[in-house]
C-alpha cells in the first residue's frame, strides 16, 4: 500500500506528465483524476454517483473533524434526522443517506428506527472521543432534576414528531427507566439516592433504636420498607437496577449518618459505642471488686453476665454486641489495674 501511494504522489509531482506542475487543469482532468482515484483499491476515494465522490476520513486526521461536528451537533440536539446531518456537514440531499450509513458504521451515531423515518443519536465511539460531553447519558443528565426527567420535559428534550418511539428506545437501551409519570435517568442514579436519602435517612437510622445494631439484611428491608412508603420506584426497577440504587444509597447513609458495615452487621457508630461502653460500665460496677485481686478474675467474673446479653431476635447481632462488650469490658478492667498499680509505686 505504501509503495502503491508513493507511486501515486510520484506521478502527481512528476514534472513531464503530472498534474501538480500543469498550467492548468480542464474539467476532463480532474475527471478523469478523481475516476482513477476511485478506480484504485488501495485509495480513500469512492465514486457514488456522476459527478459526486466521497472520501473516507475514518481512522485518518481528517477523521477528527467529523467528530468535531457530530459534537457540536449532539450538544444541541439529543436526536436529530438526516436533514440536521446533511445541514452540519453542507451534504447534498441524495448523498446524505450514504454519509449518515458511514456514520453509523463507525458508531459515531446509532440510528432510531421510527417507522416512517429514521432518526439518529449519538453512538458509543462519538462518546469516546468527545469525552462523553456529546453522549446520550451527558444530555439527560443535564437536563435531568434529582435524576429524574418529567415526560413532558423528556418530550421537550427530544424534540422530534416521533416522540413516543424514541422514549421506547431510549427505555429499551437503557439510557432511562420508565416510572409511569417520570423517568429515571440511569446514568444519575447517584444524584437519585442522595435525593433518597435526604427524604428517608432519619427514619433509617431511628430503627437502629439505643443498640445501633442491624443484620445487613435488616437493615436493607428498613431502606426499601421507607422508599415503599413513599415512593414506588422499587416497582419500576430489575434486579440489576435494585442492586445498584441500593448499593448507591447504603454508601451515602454510611457517609452522612456514619453507619459501618462490619461482620454481615451495620452499626450506627455513635449509638452503639454509646451503648457497649454504658454496658461495659454497668458489668463492672456489678463486680465485687474487693473481692477480686487480679484482672483475669474480674473478667472471668463479667463473662457469665456478657453471656446473657440479648438484644435482638437476630443471633448475629446478639453475637456481635456481646463480643464488642466483651473486648470494651477487659479494656477497662485492664485500665482499671495500671491507675492502680501507678498509685501503689
Amino acid at each position: 500500500m505504501t509503495d502503491t501511494k508513493e507511486a501515486i504522489k510520484e506521478g502527481y509531482e512528476s514534472r513531464d506528465t503530472g498534474l501538480l506542475n500543469t498550467g492548468s487543469l480542464s474539467a476532463t482532468d480532474i475527471k478523469e483524476g478523481l475516476r482513477d482515484l476511485a478506480n484504485d483499491e488501495f485509495s480513500e476515494f469512492e465514486k457514488l454517483r456522476n459527478g459526486a465522490y466521497y472520501y473516507d476520513p475514518f481512522g485518518l486526521p481528517e477523521g477528527t473533524s467529523v467528530t468535531g461536528e457530530l459534537k457540536h451537533l449532539f450538544k444541541r440536539k439529543l436526536v436529530v434526522n438526516t436533514q440536521d446531518i446533511q445541514s452540519q456537514f453542507d451534504i447534498a440531499p441524495a448523498d446524505v443517506d450514504f454519509f449518515a450509513e458511514r456514520l453509523v458504521d463507525q458508531q459515531y451515531i446509532s440510528r432510531i428506527s421510527t417507522g416512517d423515518r429514521d432518526y439518529y443519536r449519538s453512538g458509543p465511539d462519538l462518546r469516546d472521543e468527545t469525552s462523553g460531553d456529546a453522549s446520550v447519558s451527558a444530555r439527560l443528565e443535564k437536563e435531568a432534576t434529582l435524576g429524574t426527567l418529567s415526560h413532558s420535559k423528556l418530550e421537550n428534550v427530544i424534540d422530534v414528531a416521533a416522540t413516543s418511539d424514541v422514549i421506547r428506545h431510549l427505555v429499551n437501551e437503557g439510557f432511562v427507566v420508565d416510572m409511569g409519570d417520570d423517568y429515571l435517568v440511569r446514568s444519575c442514579f447517584d444524584e437519585y439516592a442522595e435525593f433518597l436519602v435526604d427524604e428517608i435517612g432519619d427514619d433509617v437510622v431511628d430503627e437502629f433504636d439505643d443498640i445501633g445494631v442491624l443484620t445487613l439484611d435488616e437493615f436493607e428491608q428498613v431502606v426499601e420498607n421507607e422508599i415503599s412508603e413513599r415512593y414506588d420506584v422499587l416497582l419500576h426497577l430489575d434486579r440489576n437496577d435494585t442492586e445498584q440504587l441500593f448499593d448507591e444509597i447504603r454508601g451515602q447513609l454510611k457517609e452522612e449518618y456514619g453507619l459501618t458495615e462490619d461482620k454481615a452487621v451495620i452499626r450506627h457508630e455513635e449509638d452503639f459505642e454509646e451503648y457497649v461502653d454504658a454496658r461495659a460500665d454497668q458489668i463492672l460496677e456489678d463486680i465485687d471488686q474487693q473481692a477480686l485481686g487480679q484482672p483475669s478474675d474480674l473478667v472471668d467474673e463479667g463473662r457469665p453476665q456478657i453471656a446473657e446479653i440479648v438484644v435482638s431476635d437476630a443471633e448475629r447481632v446478639n453475637g456481635y454486641v456481646r463480643d464488642a462488650i466483651e473486648e470494651r469490658f477487659e479494656r477497662k478492667v485492664d485500665a482499671m489495674f495500671q491507675v492502680g498499680n501507678k498509685s501503689t509505686e
